[in-house]
């Protein structure tokens, strides 16, 4: 049975939060076209900047005379050319992302969906990278130029398969190999493989802005089954022989929370921002929650 997406879920009460959503990146993280977002060239636009003290030869129509007759002082405007930004969505489409109701994956779609749709209206450009390694395949790519994409786009996004191995830095490299311009780089995965710092360090040694989004699920943290039992592990196929138990039970929520600390650390470490958001949320929920800080 195929699982209702949340990403048909932008219902009214989404809606009404993605439209009042923004993304704000840093000015590096801007490209040559016009767009919403401060770029770090001063130009001619309509967006005021700073004030300096006016010199010879400046373009009199730019002269503030509302400072002038407050401080009797000649300053001009100086304005930011307003340009786009390069909006990078690793999305992970691993074994792992397929476990919860509704799944990891569903709700990863839902959010970089929500992403996309805001950095649509902006007039961003969205490179979503799906990420899961199987039999030595490549990370798929895609861009979202304009508006008249966003079907072919959203139905990539949907197809998206739960299998295979997390292999986030193998991503990572395969994307700065190809030579891609600096980006908010937002990160929406489980985290629960090794080698996220590592590519999170790549990203960033590269000038790319860091946002990770983690999706939680208990029953990553609490197995719904009870005693001796056979574990296969869902990317690698290995098989353990288990008891589990309350306090099997309680060793796993404790390695899995100590894991994803360590990457919330990496992520601030490297000036990055990360936000955790539970499968079981509501989606207005998890759309006020990944623009938090960002809205």
């Amino acid at each position: 049975m195929v699982e209702k997406s949340l990403v048909v879920k932008f219902d009214a009460k989404v809606q009404a939060l993605l439209a009042r959503a923004r993304l704000r990146v840093t000015p590096r993280a801007t490209s040559f076209r016009q767009g919403e977002h401060p770029s770090p060239i001063r130009a001619k636009g309509i967006e005021p900047s700073d004030l300096r003290p006016y010199v010879p030869g400046d373009d009199v129509r730019r002269i503030d005379w509302k400072a002038f007759l407050r401080s009797r002082t000649l300053v001009v405007r100086q304005f930011e050319e307003e340009r786009n930004a390069n909006i990078t969505l690793f999305v992970d489409t691993s074994a792992s992302m397929g476990i919860g109701t509704p799944s990891k994956l569903e709700v990863a779609r839902f959010v970089a969906a929500a992403i996309a749709f805001v950095a649509m209206r902006q007039h961003d450009v969205v490179e979503s990278i799906l990420f899961a390694f199987a039999q030595g395949a490549a990370p798929s790519f895609q861009t979202l130029w304009h508006p008249e994409g966003w079907p072919s786009w959203l139905g990539t996004i949907e197809s998206a398969k739960a299998s295979g191995k997390t292999d986030f830095e193998g991503a990572v490299k395969s994307f700065v190999q190809k030579g891609s311009q600096r980006s908010l780089a937002v990160v929406i995965s489980d985290l629960l493989a090794p080698g996220f710092p590592q590519g999170f360090r790549l990203l960033t040694s590269r000038g790319h802005e860091l946002h990770v989004i983690a999706i939680a699920c208990d029953a990553d943290e609490s197995p719904p089954v009870e005693g001796a039992i056979e574990v296969i592990d869902s990317e690698s196929g290995e098989r353990l022989h288990v008891e589990v138990d309350e306090s099997m039970r309680q060793a796993l929520r404790q390695a899995i929370r100590a894991h994803r600390e360590a990457c919330r650390e990496s992520v601030q470490r490297m000036g990055g921002t990360y936000v955790e958001v539970n499968v079981a949320m509501k989606p207005e929920v998890i759309v006020q929650r990944i623009f938090g800080g960002r809205a």
